[in-house]
């Protein structure tokens, strides 16, 4: 399965949110078909849902501009939608190890990307805003 490595340009220099984004790193880099591929996607849903919760509360509490905000809520919630999306597809599979190993490929593959490009677009776009305007301030919240 993909191992995301952890790189330090992801860094929002807001400790709460980075430790959440390495959380969500470990989750993903545990999606294993020798484990219950199950519970790790449960996880992720789970967590996601927490994280994204708290990035979206950050960034209404700094006054994000509202268009970039509902943009980048609009990008966590189809993300949430496909995790659910694939844990229905993968409990359906569950008893077919050849289907179930090639959807667990794609949706390895499917987090790894997301995330990548999410951390290295999206949240980089928010965390250069965010140093602009609030100059870190808040580096260790």
């Amino acid at each position: 399965m993909t191992n995301i490595v952890w790189d330090n340009s992801w860094n929002t220099n807001y400790k709460s949110i980075d430790e959440q984004h390495h959380n969500l790193v470990d989750i993903i880099n545990n999606i294993d078909m020798n484990g219950n591929v199950l519970t790790t996607v449960e996880s992720l849903i789970d967590y996601s849902a927490i994280h994204f919760a708290d990035e979206e509360a950050l960034m209404v509490s700094v006054n994000y501009p509202k268009s970039r905000y509902l943009e980048h809520r609009e990008e966590h919630n189809r993300f949430k939608h496909a995790l659910l999306d694939f844990s229905f597809l993968l409990s359906y599979i569950s008893d077919d190890l050849k289907k179930l190993k090639l959807q667990v490929n794609i949706f390895d593959k499917f987090v790894s990307l997301w995330f990548s490009s999410h951390f290295l677009l999206s949240d980089r776009k928010f965390t250069e805003w965010l140093n602009n305007n609030d100059g870190g301030a808040n580096t260790s919240s």
